[in-house]
């Protein structure tokens, strides 16, 4: 039996994804901490790259439990392995801002569901 995520555990993992993901920059930080990116490709330095993974870390914190976009995605993706399907390995979804990365997720989601249109 599938045990289903409710929104507040949704929101949950998303912050402990980010926290990860955090974690993984601050070690490249570690080991190229003057790296300047590629720009050409949209890739950050990784200073940059960790001060864009504070800010998104405390914007999704800051976001109360019922944010629809979180709703939608415990509703789209039920489960931890569920969700973790949707998001890329190359690292492409847009993590400017909180909305920019919910709204990359829910629409990756959609689309994984059949419900939204392909990219």
């Amino acid at each position: 039996m599938t045990e289903y995520l409710t929104a507040t555990e949704m929101k949950q993992l998303l912050v402990a994804g980010l926290k990860v993901h955090l974690r993984t920059v601050r070690m490249a930080f570690g080991e190229a901490a003057r790296d300047e990116g590629e720009p050409v490709v949209g890739r950050p330095s990784t200073r940059d790259a960790i001060r864009q993974g504070v800010q998104l870390l405390r914007e999704v914190q800051s976001l109360p439990e019922d944010d629809s976009r979180i709703v939608r995605l415990a509703e789209l993706r039920p489960t931890v392995d569920a969700l973790m399907a949707v998001i890329p390995d190359d690292g492409r979804i847009p993590t400017g801002n909180a909305d920019l990365y919910l709204n990359a997720l829910v629409d990756r989601a959609m689309t994984a569901a059949g419900g939204g249109l392909p990219r």
